[in-house]
């Protein structure tokens, strides 16, 4: 990817069957090593539930968790140093609903562990859920650091119900993915909606949304033409071929203007390749679990396929470096790993961060889960106080936090994609969203346009 202040390239390439089906869970864990030995004593350990051996995306994540943590232990805030542990759920080149459930288990049974982050992992979701639901894991902070999370939107799901103060994330919910996609399709007079979704819990939920959303604007003219639903395994050609010769020969004759879909990253690339080289005629609008980098490389016949009147490619992604420090974290991320970040990288930081400014607030020699759970409250919107003081990213800005925090005064944390503030349900609200589309190659994404919250031009 090649940042600039409001375009970048998507260019990495990423295995076929796994890039978007990945989780991205990051443990913070207060835990300790052995009691013998000159190297030995407490410790905070930073964990994670990565596919970073995998997938190039979740290896940039953990690059920014690792940069939180180098922050927090050049600021001097902790008596005690802080590390990183990972595990990985991956088997093969898909995810494994059990690697993830046992992966959170190991970190969430570790003495001391205090909280974790969740990202990439839509599919995952309820897997997590099947922990961290159990009452034992109540006060388990959960901070998600990307948007594949639909099931946010129900706190019985990820808010939990019976358990309050559990869950935050970093990015928007999916409410801001439907209001874009139902505005964007009007402006560009695309009424006739297809829906290509994952078969599993994750998918149903998109298609009660998506039809929902339909069914309120259907007196602007929006209706609904088709909703096929996908194994979530890897894809196999034959069991699918019918359904898509189905809505192949639905869009040559007319009836199809644009078509969302709702995959993971393991079916996306070879839905796309057959529709693309079989005639399909509709715009492809993909949310943040569909998009994959090496789709270009994979459904090469793209190219072709958009020389023909009314057929466009778009995807959706949050903007994560709109705020006053994006310029800042790119630049340092660069010389620091010799690469350009992914669009999650900032909010992976961001998450780490502001876990880190919940444990000084809790004030603990060894921060504890009741520590965060009980301070993380404190970046509510509910919660915030007009004599707030900003903070900033870096090792500098941790210390200052620190020591403001000690004097009793209340920290703000700006990041690289805005001021972290979460709802009444831990869902940050206002945050911008960025449309994007192949480059002029057709080779790699790159950002086309970019939104606020009320959908005004960047």
């Amino acid at each position: 990817m090649a940042f600039q202040r409001r375009s970048f390239t998507r260019g990495d390439k990423m295995k076929r069957y796994f890039t978007g089906a990945l989780v991205l869970t990051c443990v913070v864990l207060a835990a300790s090593c052995g009691s013998s030995g000159a190297d030995s004593g407490r410790k905070i350990v930073l964990g994670g539930l990565f596919a970073d051996d995998v997938d190039p995306l979740s290896r940039k994540e953990l690059y920014g968790v690792r940069m939180a943590v180098e922050d927090m232990n050049a600021s001097g805030a902790f008596s005690l140093p802080v590390e990183v542990a990972t595990r990985s759920p991956a088997l093969g080149d898909v995810i494994d609903q059990q690697r993830v459930k046992d992966g959170v288990l190991e970190l969430a049974d570790v003495e001391g562990a205090v909280a974790f982050v969740s990202g990439h992992g839509g599919e995952s979701s309820f897997t997590q859920n099947d922990v961290t639901n159990q009452q034992q894991y109540s006060n388990f902070v959960r901070c998600a650091n990307t948007a594949n999370e639909p099931t946010s939107n129900l706190p019985g799901f990820d808010a939990r119900a019976d358990y309050t103060d559990t869950f935050y994330r970093t990015v928007v919910d999916w409410s801001y993915h439907l209001d874009f996609g139902a505005w964007f399709f009007e402006q560009k007079q695309l009424f006739k909606i297809g829906l290509i979704r994952i078969d599993d819990q994750v998918g149903f939920l998109a298609m009660q949304y998506i039809r929902q959303k339909i069914e309120e604007l259907s007196y602007k003219g929006f209706e609904l033409v088709f909703d096929k639903a996908v194994s979530p395994g890897a894809f196999v050609l034959e069991d699918n071929r019918q359904w898509m010769d189905e809505i192949i020969t639905l869009s040559q004759e007319g009836n199809v203007d644009v078509t969302v879909i709702v995959t993971f990253q393991a079916q996306t690339n070879d839905i796309i390749k057959y529709l693309t080289e079989n005639g399909f005629r509709s715009v492809l609008f993909l949310n943040t679990s569909s998009t994959t980098t090496d789709l270009f490389t994979i459904a090469t016949g793209i190219p072709n396929w958009l020389q023909t009147a009314g057929n466009e490619i778009y995807s959706l992604n949050p903007d994560n470096y709109h705020g006053p420090y994006g310029e800042q974290f790119l630049e340092r991320f660069r010389q620091e790993f010799g690469e350009e970040p992914s669009p999650y990288s900032a909010t992976a930081y961001e998450c780490a961060f502001t876990l880190g400014l919940a444990m000084l607030y809790a004030g603990e020699p060894e921060p504890t889960r009741d520590g965060v759970w009980q301070n993380m409250k404190k970046f509510k919107e509910s919660e915030r106080t007009q004599d707030e003081v900003d903070v900033g990213i870096g090792a500098d800005e941790f210390a200052r936090a620190a020591q403001l925090i000690g004097e009793g005064k209340r920290v703000n944390f700006l990041g690289s994609s805005g001021r972290i503030i979460f709802d009444e349900n831990g869902d940050r609200p206002n945050q911008g969203m960025c449309l994007y589309g192949p480059n002029s190659s057709v080779t790699a994404w790159e950002i086309k346009e970019c939104y606020d919250e009320n959908l005004q031009r960047l």
